[in-house]
């Protein structure tokens, strides 16, 4: 009997077990924490050079210490007090965390984004990713042994395996190897315990100096941009941690938005974090309106200089509701994010933008204002230093393209363009997905935008050089994707409101339909553009919307992932 397939027909319990026992012949990173020792050394032995049984030989992100503890607690019945589990959590990522250039490619899985990420060899995507997805993989480092035990573990825990995806061959030989050990091959070579990136970071990493004002720009999808300020101010006695006041206005809609928060760096530039608004309730994230509301998670990535925090902050049971985020250190100078609207028609008299950012200037003259050629800056209209609004003249004539934003020395490229109309609008995102709930498990929205372009400098519509004019006014409506004769999912999936959101049904079988079925099936998301005064075609277009299932099976174990912290 080979040991494959010995491994494979053993108890989890006992795969594990003996796993934690196994001795590596390659160097791993020694444990010095003591509470990391206390808690964990009775299963993961360690030796005189402080060389810990599996933890020695893995390296990965706050969330993937974070699971491997929690499945600890779950499936091995550890005991942790919450303070503890968090320490050690700190600790393992800090010490075996990732590099900021090995997380930066798949930074968004931990950014709790949905995408459509091809795997990077074909063999790992046909083993690995039917399960989950691509970027639990590249978030973490191992050891040859350690990646080829947790293809064990994967046994052990889900013996099915080898017949579904391990072993789906004839045999295994050395000229036809088991999918497993191709995939186990790239990983080892591709994914390794040590990397440069990891020997560089770890000589050279230092705790972030964050404490100060910065500039934040932001875009929430359906709902436009976002423009603001955050202060950051350290908790003294730490280095790593920072609370956090931040204030921004949806661009669109005038709101203004005040957040309190708290924020831990681990490994130096992973920043994790909870925000709460002020004055705001949790329940402006519910069904009756959904948005980035409430109380909302911080997901970012610090640079190595210091100068710019990016990432997102988010809400909702499935994370899909949120904010894109970037912050910019605020200097003496004045700094310029953007303006609003997005962008100017050539032959508008009178159009009122308004200009974003810090530290501007409150002595400004017309002048002062520059918008490119065939923009005339004829008046300003008051403000402050974060934001103040022009009155701009379009010349009929002016060339369609974007145009620099310059103010004193400081300049925004490409802050407006400038077009002759709207060509046509795109659904965003073209494919979204939603879950049907709310009777026994959380539903998942989906939100849309409509997003129009204009023709470039080439004058062609659906070139490289379009222009992207920003979210267009439209009527959203819900049409079948015929899939089979009879097709009426349109009927029962869920509802879409004029702004975009789309709502599931609940779960369960529905009397309502045939065969008791439930509410999932395929739809598209129609968006129609009439411009304003007739002036222009009339414009349509659509994505795909697949209502699925809830998500019956979550390892998260939500309950238990906010005592750990990293989910704060």
């Amino acid at each position: 009997m080979t040991k494959r397939l010995a491994v494979s027909i053993l108890p989890a319990l006992i795969v594990l077990a003996l796993l934690a026992w196994v001795p590596s012949l390659e160097e791993g990173i020694p444990v010095i924490s003591e509470e990391v020792i206390e808690n964990c050394g009775s299963c993961h032995l360690s030796d005189e050079a402080g060389i810990m049984g599996r933890i020695s030989y893995l390296r990965k992100t706050p969330e993937g210490w974070q699971r491997s503890l929690l499945r600890m607690v779950s499936l091995q019945g550890v005991q942790l007090d919450p303070e503890v589990a968090r320490r050690i959590v700190r600790y393992l990522s800090n010490e075996h965390g990732l590099a900021p250039e090995e997380l930066r490619p798949a930074f968004w899985e931990v950014e709790r984004r949905t995408v459509m990420n091809e795997a990077p060899n074909e063999i790992v995507r046909e083993t690995c990713t039917a399960c989950h997805s691509v970027g639990r993989i590249l978030t973490q480092r191992r050891t040859k042994e350690e990646w080829t035990l947790l293809t064990e573990m994967h046994r052990g825990y889900y013996p099915l395996i080898d017949n579904q995806v391990y072993r789906n061959g004839e045999g295994s030989s050395a000229d036809e190897p088991f999918p497993v050990e191709e995939a186990l091959e790239y990983l080892v070579d591709a994914l390794p315990l040590a990397t440069p990136e990891w020997a560089e970071w770890s000589t050279s990493s230092r705790p972030p100096r964050l404490a100060g004002n910065w500039i934040l720009k932001g875009w929430e999808v359906g709902r436009g941009p976002v423009f603001g300020r955050v202060e950051i101010l350290s908790v003294p006695g730490t280095e790593d941690e920072f609370s956090t006041r931040a204030s921004y206005t949806y661009a669109g809609e005038g709101r203004r938005v005040s957040r309190e928060g708290e924020v831990l760096i681990y490994t130096d530039y992973q920043w994790r974090g909870s925000s709460q608004e002020v004055g705001g309730s949790a329940a402006e994230g519910s069904a009756s309106n959904v948005g980035a509301s409430g109380e909302l998670r911080e997901v970012m990535f610090v640079e190595s200089d210091w100068s710019e925090v990016y990432g997102r902050w988010f809400a909702g049971a499935y994370d899909e509701l949120g904010l894109d985020i970037v912050l910019r250190r605020i200097g003496s100078d004045p700094l310029l994010a953007g303006v609003y609207p997005e962008a100017v028609r050539r032959g508008t008299r009178a159009a009122e933008i308004r200009i974003y950012g810090a530290n501007l200037p409150q002595d400004m003259e017309v002048d002062d204002v520059d918008m490119g050629p065939g923009l005339e800056v004829t008046a300003l209209l008051g403000g402050d230093s974060e934001s103040f609004g022009v009155r701009v003249s379009v010349d009929p004539e002016a060339p369609s393209g974007p145009r620099d934003l310059h103010l004193g020395h400081v300049t925004l490229s490409g802050a407006l363009p400038v077009f002759d109309q709207v060509s046509r609008i795109s659904v965003e995102p073209a494919m979204g997905m939603a879950r049907i709930g709310g009777a026994n498990l959380p539903a998942q929205y989906e939100r849309f935008e409509a997003v129009g372009y204009g023709a470039g400098p080439d004058g062609e519509t659906g070139t490289e050089d379009d222009l992207r004019l920003g979210l267009m006014d439209v009527s959203w409506g819900l049409e079948e994707y015929p899939v089979s004769f009879g097709d009426d999912d349109v009927q029962f999936v869920g509802d879409l409101d004029q702004n975009g959101v789309f709502t599931p049904a609940e779960d369960g079988p529905n009397p309502a339909r045939t065969g008791d079925r439930n509410n999932i099936g395929d739809v598209w998301v129609t968006a129609t553009y009439t411009p304003p005064g007739g002036d222009g075609p009339v414009l349509e277009a659509r994505g795909q919307l697949l209502v699925t299932v809830p998500l019956y099976l979550r390892w998260d174990l939500s309950g238990v992932t906010e005592d750990l912290g990293v989910e704060r």
